[in-house]
Order: structure tokens, then sequence, then C-alpha cells
């Protein structure tokens, strides 16, 4: 395929240009293969001035040279400047043409210069300029030479590239304040004789190479010599005269000498010349000297690369009237100052953003006069005017980009590039829209399939601004103005709201504003064919769904890091009692607990009511000082009615239910010692010295426990004074902490054998007690001082009378993987005496025995407590001679005193001991309650709310009533019973009959069962109520939430006829399709007549 010849299998078919009227009306045209000509019929006594054509083809040249036009028994000759211009990438050839009045002249050659290249490619008629109106000093009876249209040019050039269109001046024609730079040719009146019939025809081909360099400023001479064909049978020599032109202050003054001489042998004919003086003008030049200087130095734009090897969606169709499918980006696009779902195209070249997905319709005809303050659709018109593609013939293309937080493409890198260069700002592009519309024709198709256009519009936005990129393929807009019936092209934008533009180029001649791409929107560059707008204003609003977006796709996937992490309590109270979760300061939700399975990263995060009831719980993956992720929580969930965010943001922070929870498992150490088994078998132990009290290994952890006791002051019993834990995993290496009693009942705490210095929520604003944290290890001081390790394993300290008391939570993952003094955890009591040789004894065995199994703990040679600690008085030297009193010992003793006793310690086995032995009541009454407290957890730890059963979605029209029978039964098999609720909507009765009269009213309701052990369960069903018209169809699939509540509204499907967000709009068609200009609109469904002299239907005329 080549410039203007259309391509069959074969062969190139010529065209014939002659069928668009390319020649002025006094011409005639004549084809030839690859171009024409044409011929003039001016008189040869009539003073005559004649326009200068442009042509920017190369298929009218031949060998390098332009073909000439031809002049019969007429003395008007055409004369063609054929200008080569090298660029560092191309080589491409302009043509121009002058017409002058029997003048002849030789081909000369000259190098122009200025800052810009420019690349013609292509012919139309409407190519061709009239230059003869401008103005100029310059006056000739002959065609300007090279040099002077060279010297011309390259001062104008320097005008137009600084000069702006006025808002008020008619066909876009330049403003005042533009330098005078236009040339005007005049010819003379010319006398040969009618007589003689030769062909006067002249060619001349120079040889033009641009440069970079600044336009000429000398005064330049020319001389140029030219000759009759020797085939004239007569001689004649005239000599013109020499004329001056005198240009603006800044425009160069040229000289041209023309010199015409005839052959000697042949009689001379009569000529005359006759000098015409042309003044400079004080308006603006006209648009055609202003096109002229757009295709010569202006670089066309270039399209974005579109078609299927770019992946792109085409749209082939028969319809005369195409609209997209809707497109709804991930973000919400900024247009005007409103953030819009949804948006679709047309073959009209129109991009649209409707107020409802059922406001989709075709405009076909743009306004007369353009937009105005009430026209009711947000739309970029990048070349608003009728297309059809029912001829078969035109593609429509377009692709999304998403780049939030991914690798740029080369489309995105372009975009920002451009609007930073040529808009000066600093764009980073997150979603991005290309539209490709490719040999579209207009309507009607069969009359224009070879007459098409191709254009392309680039949407961009980085969620707060968003720009369109309006790109003209060079020589690609092509539509046959001539035989269209209203020429109303609009180009411009309206946000809906009354905010809008009309670009200047639509003030423009229709033969001239329909090529856009032979001109430049862009008030800086060097480049036609582009249009960049913003089409954003005031304050942007916040995008929550960019920023959901971002977030999400910052975050790793929750599998990298969330194994191992604990499900939620199902009630506040149960949390506060499994040391392996903290507790949090109120906040969003009234109560909060978190669990760190590494701290600070790898959390567990659980929300309950103000009854302590569970609401929900998340998996966090990192420390967020702003409430624990909340943040992105609340961009997610709360800010956007569509709930599909709020799933999105469960994928990268899934939720946590309480239904999979499991309590740990607790054993303690208090008093002289005391001691719980895992399994809830209870002891006393009073060995002196350290000893191993737990032993296990996890799946990918192990953790020791030893404790050190010293002697009750004179007591024949012991205490613990000192614990140390190490814990070993895959992921922190081991870590060892010691808790060390003083003597103020205070407890020093080392880590790594390094002392601790607690902080109370530094920088954790939401701690709600004092922490240090390392290595991912927690450890909190609230009185007591707990440690979590990695949220499998928790430990709690306590200390009181110079007694230091442990509580000890494991989770399943040590089930039936556990030594030492806490016995063997596998749901059996009776193997908990079980010693270090494997040896189990007997759990009804004697005081003295369990002593004896108790003694096998010892530690030996593996003492995990630090050097400086063990240097006090070694406890394993007395232990050989020390010998502890049992139970049966002290009752013996003073039987009196051990009635008074166990009547005061109400008969507590540990209270007993610990009064006898010491004599200290305090002692033993402080033994008692801490013993009742550890009982107390236990029990709470495993008593859970009731189960509510029930539906959890109620979906139904505004119009009718829903009715559904909960069923709350609790840990004990009891039936529980409702919170009474009542509202307009919503009534819950105490049996569980929920009874739901929907309206629009948002509502947010929990379901509150109250169960017999004073526990509560919530749970929340999800209201979706349809408001559609009764002829339309609910979409309960797609669903908007009403003010962060319960409360959801389903989309609606709209029956034949009806419009808006709910169906209740009826459908004008002739308003949403726009009726040809100058009908309005016959009745609801058609437009009326087309105006005199028009036929059609009214849409179309």
């Amino acid at each position: 395929e080549t410039n203007n010849n259309t391509c069959n299998q074969t062969s190139c078919a010529d065209i014939d240009e002659c069928t668009s009227s390319p020649c002025s009306p006094s011409g005639t045209c004549i084809n030839t293969v690859g171009s024409f000509s044409c011929t003039s019929n001016i008189s040869s006594t009539a003073a005559t001035t004649i326009s200068a054509t442009l042509q920017t083809s190369t298929a009218g040249v031949i060998n390098g040279t332009s073909t000439s036009a031809s002049l019969k028994n007429k003395t008007a000759v055409t004369t063609t400047l054929h200008a080569t211009s090298t660029t560092s990438d191309s080589t491409t050839n302009a043509t121009y043409q002058t017409s002058t009045v029997g003048i002849t002249s030789n081909t000369s050659k000259t190098t122009i210069t200025d800052a810009v290249k420019y690349t013609p490619t292509s012919t139309t008629a409407q190519d061709k300029l009239d230059i003869t109106s401008q103005a100029s000093t310059i006056t000739a009876s002959s065609a300007l030479t090279t040099t002077s249209i060279t010297t011309v040019l390259a001062t104008t050039i320097m005008a137009i590239k600084n000069s702006t269109f006025s808002d008020t001046t008619p066909s876009s024609t330049l403003s005042k304040t533009t330098p005078s730079i236009s040339t005007t040719i005049v010819t003379t009146n010319s006398a040969m004789s009618d007589m003689t019939p030769s062909t006067l025809t002249t060619t001349v081909t120079t040889n033009s190479t641009m440069s970079d360099t600044t336009p000429p400023t000398s005064t330049t001479t020319t001389t140029t010599k030219s000759t009759i064909s020797s085939t004239t049978p007569s001689t004649s020599t005239t000599t013109m005269a020499t004329k001056k032109s005198t240009l603006s202050d800044t425009t160069p003054s040229i000289t041209v000498t023309t010199k015409s001489t005839m052959s000697n042998t042949t009689p001379p004919t009569s000529t005359s010349t006759t000098t015409t003086k042309s003044t400079f003008s004080d308006t603006t030049p006209s648009t055609s000297t202003v096109l002229m200087l757009y295709l010569i130095f202006f670089s066309a734009v270039r399209l974005f690369p579109y078609g299927p090897k770019v992946n792109d969606t085409d749209i082939r169709t028969e319809l005369t009237d195409y609209t997209s499918r809707l497109i709804t980006p991930k973000i919400e696009i900024p247009f005007g100052s409103k953030l819009h779902k949804s948006l679709y195209f047309t073959d009209n070249g129109q991009i649209l953003f409707p107020d409802s997905d059922n406001d989709v319709f075709n405009y076909t005809n743009p306004p007369e006069s353009g937009f105005t303050e009430n026209f009711p659709v947000a739309m970029i018109a990048v070349s608003w005017d009728d297309s059809d593609l029912s001829a078969g013939v035109g593609t429509i293309f377009y692709q999304e980009y998403l780049t939030l937080n991914s690798k740029k493409n080369n489309l995105n890198e372009r975009v920002e590039s451009m609007i930073s260069e040529y808009l000066n700002n600093s764009y980073t592009a997150k979603w991005t829209l290309k539209v490709t519309w490719d040999n579209v024709p207009a309507y009607k198709a069969e009359a224009s399939t070879t007459k098409t256009n191709t254009y392309q519009a680039i949407l961009t936005t980085n969620g707060n601004e968003t720009y369109v990129l309006m790109l003209f393929k060079d020589n690609g807009m092509n539509w046959d103005v001539q035989t269209k019936a209203a020429t109303n092209l609009l180009m411009g934008f309206h946000s809906g709201d009354g905010w809008f533009k009309n670009d200047d180029h639509i003030k423009r001649t229709p033969a001239e504003k329909y090529r856009p791409d032979k001109y430049s929107g862009l008030t800086s560059g060097n480049i036609r064919g582009l249009w960049i707008y913003k089409v954003t204003r005031g304050t942007p609003q916040v995008n929550y769904k960019l920023k959901c977006l971002e977030w999400f796709n910052l975050e790793p996937e929750p599998s990298s890091w969330n194994d191992g992490l604990l499900s939620c309590p199902c009630t506040y109270q149960q949390g506060r009692r499994d040391l392996r979760f903290s507790r949090l300061k109120n906040g969003t939700l009234k109560k909060k607990l978190v669990s760190f399975l590494r701290w600070p990263f790898h959390i567990a995060t659980c929300f309950y009511n103000d009854n302590g009831a569970f609401v929900e719980g998340y998996q966090c993956q990192g420390y967020a000082p702003i409430e624990f992720d909340i943040q992105p929580f609340n961009w997610c969930c709360r800010k956007i009615n569509n709930p599909e965010f709020c799933e999105d943001y469960a994928k990268k922070r899934p939720k946590i239910e309480c239904s999979d929870y499991i309590p740990p498992t607790n054993g303690w150490m208090l008093g002289d010692p005391h001691i719980a088994t895992l399994d809830g078998k209870s002891y006393t132990f009073n060995g002196l010295g350290d000893f191993i009290l737990l032993k296990t290994t996890g799946t990918s952890t192990s953790f020791m426990l030893q404790g050190r006791t010293v002697q009750t002051g004179e007591a024949m019993a012991t205490n613990f004074e000192a614990f140390v834990a190490s814990f070993t995993s895959n992921v922190t290496n081991t870590n060892t902490v010691q808790w060390i009693l003083k003597n103020n009942n205070s407890i020093d705490v080392l880590l790594n054998n390094k002392n601790v210095s607690f902080t109370f929520s530094i920088g954790h604003p939401d701690m709600d007690t004092e922490i240090y944290q390392d290595n991912h290890i927690l450890i909190e001081n609230n009185g007591s001082v707990s440690a979590t390790f990695e949220g499998k394993i928790s430990v709690t300290v306590s200390a009181s009378f110079g007694i230091l008391s442990i509580y000890i939570g494991l989770s399943d993952e040590y089930f039936n993987k556990t030594e030492g003094l806490l016995g063997v955890w596998n749901s059996n009591p009776n193997d908990d005496f079980r010693n270090a040789d494997g040896i189990t004894i007997p759990i009804n065995s004697s005081d003295s025995d369990i002593y004896k199994f108790g003694i096998t703990w010892e530690v030996t040679n593996s003492s995990l407590f630090t050097s400086n600690f063990a240097s006090r008085t070694a406890p394993t030297t007395k232990r050989t001679s020390f010998m502890p009193m049992f139970l049966d010992d002290l009752k013996s003793e003073n039987k009196t005193f051990y009635n008074s006793v166990a009547q005061f310690c109400e008969n507590n086995k540990e209270c007993i001991y610990d009064v006898l032995s010491t004599k200290n009541f305090d002692i033993g009454k402080q033994t008692k309650n801490t013993n009742a407290d550890f009982q107390e957890t236990n029990k709470i730890l495993h008593s859970f709310p009731p189960n509510i059963t029930g539906r959890s979605v109620f979906m139904t029209r505004i119009s009718e009533q829903l009715k559904e029978q909960y069923i709350a039964v609790d840990s004990d098999g009891k039936v529980a019973y409702f919170t009474t609720y009542t509202s307009p909507e919503i009534n819950v009765t105490a049996n569980g009959t929920l009874i739901w009269k929907p309206t629009l009213t948002p509502l947010s309701i929990e379901l509150e069962a109250n169960g017999s052990n004073g526990l509560i369960s919530v749970f929340k069903p999800r209201f979706i109520v349809c408001n559609c018209a009764s002829s339309s169809k609910c979409i309960y699939e797609v669903i908007t939430r009403v003010q962060d509540s319960s409360l959801y509204t389903a989309a609606c499907e709209c029956a034949t006829g009806f419009s808006g967000s709910t169906c209740q709009t009826r459908v004008i068609s002739c308003r949403n399709t726009t009726c040809f200009p100058g009908v309005s609109c016959k009745n609801e469904s058609s437009c009326g007549p087309c105006p005199v002299g028009y036929t059609g239907d009214g849409l179309r005329c």
C-alpha cells in the first residue's frame, strides 16, 4: 500500500483524485497515475490573482520531480516547488504549488532552515491553501523564487510557534498580537498571442534540507532564470523589475529578481508586466496560512500502538449506533468534582460517565452550539459526530491498564511523559483506558467507506486527577465534509454538573475542524494532532477505593505469614483469661484483644461489644500503631459502599471466627509449692533446688521451663524464688527469659541475660500495659509479668509474701508431648507422675513417694539460670540434709490447731498446708485465693456462649415483609433467650422471632442470645432490599451498602423503556440519542421531521 493508492491481491490500483474536486472552480483536473494536475482557463487579458496550493503528497512526484499543470491556449502557468526534507530517521517529500501567469523559470537550489522538522505523508483535497489574501510587500510578475519562499516561511514559523488563538476570533484566526507574517503572490496582466497554441509548462525542483538552526534574518536576493521551451516558434525576452518587500521589524527584508528569456529564434510575443503593490496588514494571518505552517513545521503525533498485537479487545459490529459494555474500573474515576464508578464509549467518538448502570445511551448528533451549562451527561467528546459501522468497515479497539503498584508498561510511561512535557505536571498513572477508533466511516457508511477517520483517546487517572489525551492520526481524518448534512463536530468535555469546555478548534470552518490531525491542540510543543485536557477541578475527594487497592497490592499473601495464628476467643472474658492474648485500649469497638504469633508481626486481632460478645476478628501482618490495621479496614470496609472491597480486605486480612477457638491448657505452681498438672492433677512438692517443670517439643519449636526453690523461712517447706524459660524456633532461634524475686515482692526480668526495662506503650499507644519486646518475644508488666512466645506458650509470674507463683498456658500443638513436674499432657491424669527415668507411679501415691518422683526432675548439669544468679547459696548442697514435713506430719503435731486452720481455709488443702507449715494465716489465705483464681480461669476458658442458628441474609423487595425464627443453645444444651429489639423496621422477640419490614433507612442490628452461664453470643444478619420498579428485575448479587450499616440495596435491571438506578425514569429515546440539528422530539419515542430540503427519520437527515 503506498500513499493514496489502494491495495488489492496483486497490484496497487490508481485512485482518481479528481473525484474529490481538488482544483479551483476555474480550473480543470487531469488525473495521472499516482497523482493529478490542474489546468486553468483564465483569460489572457485578465488581471488575475491565483491561489497558491500546498500539497503534502508524494504521490504527485515522479522520479523526484513534481508533475506540472498545463495551460492550453491560455497564459497561466502552474509552478511547482518540490522540497525534499531530510531528518535523522526519514526522508520526506513535500510539494508546494503556486500559480502565476505567463512566467516560466528554471530549477534553482537552496537550503531551508528552521527549528522544526515536519514529515508529511499523504494528500487530501482540503490540504490546498489560499494564500493570496496575505499581506506582504512582495510583488512579482512571476512566481516567488525558492529563496524568498524559504525566508518568509522560516520567519513565519517563529511567530506561529508563540501565537495563541483568540477565544473571540471566528474561524480560529490568530490573535492580533501575532506579528504579520503572511505572503501575497500577485500576478500581472500577461498578453500572449491567442494564436499561439503552445502549452507553457514550468517545473521547479528544489532540494531542501531542514536544520535545527534558527530561521534566517538577513536580506536575501535571488535571481532565477526561466527559459521558454525551444519548440516555441518565436522568441522574446522580457526582464522583470526587481521588487522589494519590507516586512515588520522582526521580519527580514527580501529582494526578488526574476529574469525570463525567450528563444532568439522566435519572434517575440508581446508580454506586459504590471506591478501590484501589497502592504502589511494589521490583521492576523488567515487560517489557511496557519495550517500550511502547521503542516510544514509541526510534527505529527504518533498514535499509541493498538490492535491484536498489543492485546487490545476489538469491536467489530454492523450496527449504525454502538455503545460499549459498561467498564467499571477498580478505582473510581475523578471527573469534574465527582468520582465515577463506571464509563462506556460509543462509535461516535465519545466517552461517557453514566449516573447509573442503566443510563447507557448513544448520543448521535452533537448540539449545534456545543456543550452548554445544562447539558445532562458527563462526557468527553473526543471527536463527536455521527459514525456508522453498519457497512462492516471500521473497528474500535480498547484496553484497560491498572498500574497501582506494578511495574509500569510502555504506554503508561509515555502517557506520564507527555503530561509532564506538555502540561508541566508531575504525574503517575494508576489506571488508564485506551480507546482507538480505527478507519471509522461517517454516516452513511455505504457512501463513505473509503473516507474514514482514525483517532485515539487515552483516559488516565492517579485517583485524584484525571487527564484525557486525544490523538488524531496524521492524514487519518478523511471524512468527506462536502457530503455531510451537518458539520457540528464537537471536541471538549462536560462534567455533567455545569463545568464544560468547547475546544476552540470547533470554531474553524468545516473543512478545517474535521482535520484536527493538521492542527495542534497544545499551547506548547511543536506537535499537531494532539489535545490534552485535565478534566478534574477543585479539591479532589478522597479516593478510598484507590487507598484500599494500593494497600491491598502492597500486602503479601497471608499464607506466607499466618501459619499458627490463633482463632479468637468467643467472649472477651475468655480472651482475658487466655494469656496468649493481650488487651488493647478502647477504640472503634469497645473491647479488643490481640495475640502475637511473633512480635510485632503476625497478629490475631479480635473485637468485642460492650457486653463482651465476640463481633469479628482478623489476622494482621505487622503492628500498626493506629488501631492495629484499622485504617485500611476503614478504607475498605466502612468508607466504600461496595462490599467487594471489604472482601478484598479479608483476602489479605483473613477473617477469624470463634468457632475454631481452642482454649489453652493450663498448669500452675503456687505457695509452698503446690502444683496443678496440665491434666488437672494437684499435688504438693517441697523439693529444694533447681527443677525441670516442663519440657516439650512442637512442630518447629521447643520449650523448657525450670524453677528454683528456697526454704520458706524456718519452715520445713520450700517455695519458688525464680523461674527461667527457654524457647527455640526455626524463626527466632533461642530466647531465654528469667523471673527473679526481689526483697520487696517485685520481680526482676532478664531477656537473654539482659535486664528488661518496661515502658508504658511508647510507640504502641493501643497497648494497655507496660511492655517490652524483642526478638518476637512480648513481655508485659501489669502487676504480674507475662511472657508470650510466638503466641504458642504463655508464662505469667506473680509475687506475694516473698513467694513466686507461676501460671502456664500451652496451645494444642504440644498435646501428648510434655514431661516434667507439670506431668504428661494427654487428658489422662493417671500417668502424670512419670519420672525422669520414664517410670510412672500411681496418682494415689503417698506424699513421700511423690516427693521421690519430683526429685528425679532436679536439674543436675544443664541449668538455664545465669551464672551470677547461681552464685547464691547453692541449694543443692542442702538437698541431701533437707527433708520437708508432709501434711500428715503437720496434722499430727497439733490437731486442735489443724482443726482451726481447716475451718479458716474452708478445707482447702493447699491453704491448710501453708498455714500449718509457716504458721502464717496470710500466706495460707493468699494461696487459697490464688488457687481459686486459677480454678476460675480454667472454668472461664472452657465456658462458651450460646450458638445461634438461622438465616444470615435477608433479600426482598421494599414492599414485602419477611419473618425468621432463630434458635440459640448454650454449651450445656439449654435453650438461650434473645435480647428483645423493636424499631420501625425490625422486631425481635425473646424466643428469637425476627420480623423485617423493609425501608431504605440505614439499620444496624446484632441479635444477642443470652446463655444460662451468663455469656452472650452475637449474630449479625445482612439485609438486602430491592427498590427497583415493579417491572424491573432485582440483581441481588450486585449490592451497595447503605451508610456503613447492615442494610444493602440491590442493583436493578430495567425493563425496556426505563432507566435510572431504580428504573423509575421513563426513557425519552429521541432526547437520549439527540435528534438532527433543528429537529425536536415529536413524542417520547421518535424525533420530528427533518428540516425542509432534507430527508430522513429526524434522527439522521
